[in-house]
């Protein structure tokens, strides 16, 4: 394996262990996609926000709708 997707690995389960284990595992593969695909470390960051504030919303979402019925 090479050692950037190695270090990359590491990174997405760091976070996917921070992040607690529902949002991990709704996250978790599209982590390692943009992890694929993106070149720096400054734009994965970014991604890794913009996923966790799209999970989180998601969740929300779904408790709200959830609680209606």
């Amino acid at each position: 394996m090479a050692p950037n997707l190695k270090r990359s690995l590491k990174f997405t389960r760091l976070v996917a262990v921070t992040m607690g284990t529902p949002l991990a595992s709704s996250v978790f593969l599209s982590i390692i996609i943009m992890e694929l695909i993106t070149k720096n470390i400054q734009s994965l960051i970014l991604a890794v926000i913009i996923a966790t504030i799209l999970a989180t919303l998601a969740s929300l979402a779904y408790g709200e709708l959830v609680s209606i019925y």
